[in-house]
Parts: structure tokens; sequence; C-alpha cells
């Protein structure tokens, strides 16, 4: 799966260049018009070595701007794909820093003994560019009000040690439980 970028850009760049080639060196020739006159009073030995050397310095011409197009075409075929890699490890070392941040909240709130058994999940998400900071969404169900808050109050403490920017999404819910209030009680 990794490589099928270098497929979808290599073989469109094979298919031009067999394109862009001429494949008769005669037809790649120049053509000398303006000395028509002399070359058909010259004797026919000297006609072919003309032609001869004309074809050569024309075939030489070809396979010169041939190579150069081969060599432009590789060289942007290798920056292409060099950064689709950059971009695929900044992806991943982003992608690394969520998870890091993730099971920093999550530690978090197993030392709090009164949001450890709570069925709350920190998503955070980072783009790719950070200039619009971390987000951290928040997703559960609390019993009250109070507990919500301390959720909130432990992930805004969690983000503001990780990050300079962040954004926090409040999607908790309040549950009222009556098992647990009977427990409280």
């Amino acid at each position: 799966m990794r490589h099928r970028p270098i497929l979808v850009i290599g073989v469109p760049i094979v298919v031009a260049i067999l394109m862009l080639c001429p494949l008769d060196p005669i037809s790649a020739a120049p053509t000398d018009q303006g000395h028509g006159a002399s070359v058909q009073r010259a004797s026919a030995g000297h006609v072919r070595t003309a032609l001869a050397a004309s074809v050569r310095e024309g075939a030489a011409v070809a396979w010169y701007f041939e190579a150069m197009i081969l060599l432009m075409c590789a060289v942007g075929a290798g920056l292409i794909v060099a950064g689709n890699e950059a971009v695929d490890l900044w992806r991943e070392r982003r992608a690394e820093e969520a998870a890091s941040l993730h099971a920093r909240m999550l530690t978090a709130f197993e030392r709090d003994r009164s949001l450890k058994d709570l069925a709350i999940t920190p998503v955070v998400r980072l783009p790719l560019w950070g200039r619009s900071g971390t987000i951290v969404e928040m997703r559960g169900a609390v019993p009250t009000l109070w507990l919500r808050y301390a959720v909130m109050r432990l992930a805004e403490q969690e983000a503001a040690a990780f990050a300079a920017a962040y954004r926090m999404i409040d999607r908790l819910t309040i549950i009222s439980n009556p098992e647990m209030e009977t427990t409280a009680a």
C-alpha cells in the first residue's frame, strides 16, 4: 500500500517519456534546406557521407534531449516520493504525540480516586500543521455536574502541560444513576 503512489506517478511519467522520444533517428535529424543546390551538385559519395553525418548529429541531439527529459522526470519523481515520505513521517510523529497525550490523560484519571470508575474517553487530535493547536474532546457520561467539572479541569491541566495551544470540547453527559446516589449517601 505504501508503494502505490510510486506506481501512480511513475507509470504516467514512463508513458510520457516513451511518447516524447522519437523512434526514428532520421526523423529527428535536422534538415538543411538552405544548401539544397550545393548538395545536388555534389557527388553521390559526398551526399551519403553528408547525410550520414547529419543523421549522426541529429541522433546525438535527440538522445541528448531524451536523456535530459529522462533526468528531469527522475528528479521530479524522486522529489515527489521524498515529499510523500516526509509527510508520512510528520503524520506518524503527530499521531504519536496525540497518543502520548491520550495516555497521559488516562493515567491522570486513574490516579484520581473520584474519577477512576467513570466511563470517560479523551479523544486527542493534533492537526498536521501545528498552527491551530491540539484539540481534546471529552466523551462519556458522569453522574453529577461536579464530577463533570472535575473531569474537564483535570483534562485542561494535562493539555496545558502538554501543549501551548489547545482547545477543549465538552461532550460529557450527566446521567443520574439511582444506584450511585444510594451508595454515595
